[in-house]
């Protein structure tokens, strides 16, 4: 939203005796809901992609955020970064890795919002094949017993990946 447009919908407020932005209503919800959910969304995104996301109480310069009382929270996706700031109070519901400064803003605006839907989710199956591959070469890679168990989960894997394949 560009300062022409905030000064605007502060003068409406001011016209309708609205005190708050954030009781501004279409009728059916608030901006301070709208936020809310939107905030709640994008901390689900982060959740389900800790290793691509980040966040910090200071922007890539070493300055807090807006002063101090907030934090930027970003992930990094195949098309760009996209990045929200949140007040303070809400900095432990963002599950990801603490910087000590952000990362570099590489210009995005709400119209690359749409970047969010590059990141891609990686397969159940897949996380546990990886798992189990580990598990055999890496922690226990002398036992033939193991070996035997970990190739009959994998067979069971490839299987239903196989399955849910021929469904599409």
């Amino acid at each position: 939203m560009t300062d022409t447009e905030i000064k605007r919908i502060r003068a409406i407020c001011e016209i309708a005796h609205v005190k708050e932005i954030d009781d501004v209503s279409d009728g059916f919800h608030t901006f301070r809901q709208l936020y809310y959910q939107r905030m709640m969304l994008f901390a689900t995104i982060v959740k389900q992609n800790k290793d691509k996301a980040w966040k910090s109480l200071r922007h890539e310069d070493g300055e807090l955020c807006f002063g101090g009382g907030w934090f930027v929270v970003g992930i990094d996706t195949p098309e760009g970064s996209y990045t929200y700031h949140y007040e303070d109070t809400f900095y432990s519901l963002f599950d990801c890795i603490e910087l000590e400064r952000g990362k570099h803003w590489d210009g995005h605006t709400e119209k690359d919002v749409t970047r969010l839907l590059s990141l891609e989710q990686e397969p159940i199956l897949d996380k546990i094949r990886a798992e189990i591959k580990h598990f055999m070469y890496n922690v226990n890679p002398s036992s033939s017993e193991s070996d035997y168990a970990c190739n009959y989960i994998l067979n069971i894997i490839d299987k239903y990946k196989a399955e849910s394949e021929d469904k599409k």
